[in-house]
């Protein structure tokens, strides 16, 4: 749903409910993309628990990109809002710094070539998603 706020998907995704607010189409094709996801997997013959391995797997380079992104945003947040402290920018570092010293032990501690890949098939993801985010800023602006 912010996603269609941002126009990086279609408005129609946008849409809520007029009774209880919630967003059907969005939910409809959040369900559909993991419903296609899981249906991909299961007609390769991987088994619901390896899915759930995989995809937890694949969502720790997720949460590493986002807490990484907060802390290093937060010094300038702070800044723009009149804090000064070196503490801050010091505890931005070191959690960047414990982020990146994760995603390198996950790398070299892969056990099959499954696991292996996911960072690579992650950094793909990302790099589609900022590519769309980019193409459709660009026709945003165009537009107006």
């Amino acid at each position: 749903m912010r996603m269609a706020h941002s126009r990086l998907i279609p408005s129609v995704f946008e849409r809520t409910n007029p009774k209880h607010g919630t967003p059907g189409p969005a939910i409809l094709l959040s369900v559909g993309l993991m419903l296609f996801g899981t249906a991909v997997l299961s007609f390769g013959h991987i088994t619901g628990s390896d899915m759930y391995d995989l995809f937890g797997s694949l969502s720790v380079f997720g949460f590493l990109t986002a807490y990484s992104l907060v802390a290093i945003a937060l010094p300038f947040a702070r800044r723009a809002r009149g804090h000064h402290s070196l503490l801050i920018p010091a505890a931005s570092v070191l959690t960047v710094a414990v982020m990146v010293l994760i995603a390198l032990y996950d790398l070299r501690s892969t056990s099959d070539a499954t696991h292996a890949r996911i960072p690579y098939i992650y950094l793909v993801y990302l790099a589609a998603g900022i590519g769309w985010s980019l193409v459709r800023r660009r026709n945003v602006q165009t537009d107006n």
